[in-house]
């Protein structure tokens, strides 16, 4: 008999991910970007993804790619800021951390380090996964881009109304994301419970 699949740490950890790098940041810089420097804003909304960097690497001894992205972009957003002494360039950070990632995404399809891996368990389950897998990579890489693009629309169109449309939006792709991992990841349950059965059976 199969026994019933739960969802692995792992999957778990994704949407942790998710919250803490992505949509927790954004909402808490768009909080507070008009009561402190807008470089502040940045170092402080960052804090949670840095902390959580900063333990996965201690307690692992790897990093996750979401968390690295969201240091790397930190860092050259802050630099740049400071080098160009233009405060309007902060608005890029969500969309320079949306590209990195898009494009990390993206290439990691290609390659044996799809980042969707690390996430889902590729045990007992069929050539169908790889497809899978692929294809959550570049929806997700597809996602973030779009996502990068609107921000920069949203920047020189609505600079007035991007701190309070930003979130909305990063919270709404990413639910619809979201929502389209977990149809495609119900699929390949279906699939790894036969691949268990199969093996059993023989």
């Amino acid at each position: 008999m199969v026994q019933k699949q739960t969802n692995s740490p792992r999957h778990y950890s994704f949407f942790r991910n998710i919250l803490l790098n992505f949509i927790f940041p954004t909402i808490l810089f768009s909080a507070i970007v008009n009561s402190v420097s807008a470089i502040q804003a940045i170092l402080i909304s960052t804090i949670l993804p840095v902390i959580q960097f900063g333990v996965e690497l201690y307690k692992t001894k790897s990093v996750d790619g979401f968390s690295v992205v969201v240091v790397v972009s930190t860092i050259v957003t802050v630099v740049i800021s400071v080098i160009s002494h233009d405060p309007k360039f902060v608005q890029f950070k969500e969309t320079i951390q949306n590209y990195l990632l898009s494009a990390t995404l993206l290439v990691s399809s290609f390659f044996n380090v799809n980042l969707m891996d690390q996430y889902y368990p590729v045990e007992h389950l069929k050539e169908d996964f790889a497809e899978t897998s692929t294809l959550l990579s570049r929806i997700w890489s597809g996602g973030f881009f779009l996502e990068a693009t609107l921000d920069t629309v949203l920047v020189y169109t609505a600079p007035k109304y991007f701190v309070f449309l930003s979130p909305i939006v990063t919270v709404v792709w990413l639910s619809v994301l979201s929502f389209l991992n977990e149809h495609l990841i119900a699929k390949l349950n279906v699939i790894r419970k036969d691949s268990i059965a199969t093996i059993e059976s023989e």
